[in-house]
């Protein structure tokens, strides 16, 4: 469920960083430095302006190198941008955002975590539809900075332990599940615990997603 506004939550917003900006302000120090060290197309421009091209060939080879660099730009962003929504989902870093649909809200509420793993997001517009609801002016929030955090605990006493052993045994076979579709690693956890997924089992994707990032990490930044 999402909460509602209050004042609180517009202090929080207000101090949240936009989606669009999010992807990369939030990246891995290591994946945002070599984001950042690619080529860009200015950088392209200026290599284009001094390299002296001979022929034809010269010039469809420097074309086709820039359309390369800039298609590799897009798929390293991407996969930021998807890393973003895993924490988000995870409940690692938090959004708020404006309600229109299906009623708008006065003020900016808490984007319930467990909607990033089904959300259609526009990025530009800082605007995501999930479940039937539409966020505008999203603002995403490290809850660390956040004065009298409290971090959540997991699911219901008791599921943690079955389910951090469930992980052990899936990864003793050699199974990495931070590299897996988040999906098809849910299903092998509850497969190992031999459990279905019910109301109050601790077994909810959300939950062992958080499960998931806490004994195996998050998963790999590969870019390009």
């Amino acid at each position: 469920m999402e909460k509602m506004a209050n004042p609180g939550n517009r202090e929080i917003w207000e101090n949240g960083v936009p989606l669009n900006d999010a992807w990369l302000e939030f990246a891995d120090p290591d994946a945002k430095r070599r984001y950042l060290e690619r080529p860009t197309l200015e950088t392209f421009n200026e290599q284009a302006a001094v390299t002296n091209m001979q022929s034809g060939g010269d010039m469809l080879k420097m074309l086709s190198t820039g359309i390369r660099q800039w298609s590799d730009n897009g798929r390293f962003q991407k996969e930021l941008q998807q890393l973003l929504l895993d924490r988000l989902f995870n409940d690692q870093l938090h959004a708020y955002g404006y309600r229109i649909a299906p009623s708008p809200s006065r003020a900016p509420v808490r984007i319930a975590a467990e909607l990033f793993g089904c959300s259609s997001v526009q990025w530009n517009r800082g605007a995501m539809t999930a479940r039937g609801r539409t966020y505008s002016e999203i603002q995403i929030i490290d809850p660390t900075a956040v004065g009298d955090w409290r971090k959540p605990r997991h699911g219901p006493k008791g599921s943690g332990d079955a389910i951090r052993g469930a992980i052990a045994a899936i990864q003793n076979r050699g199974i990495n599940l931070s590299d897996m579709p988040r999906k098809a690693a849910f299903n092998l956890i509850r497969e190992e615990i031999g459990g279905p997924q019910s109301r109050g089992s601790g077994l909810s994707d959300p939950n062992l997603a958080k499960y998931i990032i806490e004994v195996c990490g998050s998963r790999q930044i590969k870019g390009i």
